[in-house]
């Protein structure tokens, strides 16, 4: 998953340290199955994940009739193959297929990304600089305002509290 540099990271809190600035630290709930996985034009390109044991029982459990057909026994272990839709941690794209649903989501907001550093952005909120960097799921928020951080709090919450709030962390320590 890409991360923000060192170098931003501290630049950017530096700036938040001597600006006084209002900052909060958030975690998208499960916020890679919230992206869906990439797809080919000719839908060649799958993502196929192996679900053993327990996980797999559960899963027959919940869904036999999805599951019919799709459940065999592998050295005595119940196991079942799926295309993945959403992605899932432990999948080689999902960070990246959650990168870059964040960042459009983002730049709807106005924010525009740093050329050197693809998870810090940028934009103007009543008249100073608004700014974000994250690694996955993980994000900060920064702005001498705190209603400014209220207003991205409400709306990460709204973008991706369906499966539960967004944690928030307050506090300019």
């Amino acid at each position: 998953s890409p991360t923000a540099s060192l170098q931003s990271l501290m630049t950017t809190l530096t700036t938040d340290a001597m600006e006084s600035r209002d900052v909060m630290c958030a975690d998208a709930p499960n916020a890679f199955m919230q992206a869906k996985m990439p797809r080919t034009t000719d839908h060649n390109e799958r993502t196929i994940v192996k679900i053993a044991g327990v996980s797999a029982d559960i899963l027959v459990n919940m869904s036999p009739d999805a599951c019919e057909g799709f459940a065999a026994h592998e050295k005595g272990t119940k196991a079942s193959h799926m295309d993945a839709l959403c992605a899932m941690h432990g999948t080689s794209v999902a960070a990246l297929a959650w990168h870059k649903k964040f960042k459009a989501e983002l730049e709807e907001q106005g924010f525009k990304f740093n050329t050197c550093d693809p998870c810090v952005a940028t934009r103007t909120t009543n008249g100073k600089q608004h700014a974000t960097r994250f690694h996955a799921d993980n994000m900060s928020s920064s702005h001498e305002d705190p209603k400014v951080n209220d207003e991205f709090s409400e709306w990460l919450n709204k973008q991706h509290g369906e499966h539960g709030e967004a944690s928030c962390t307050r506090g300019k320590k």
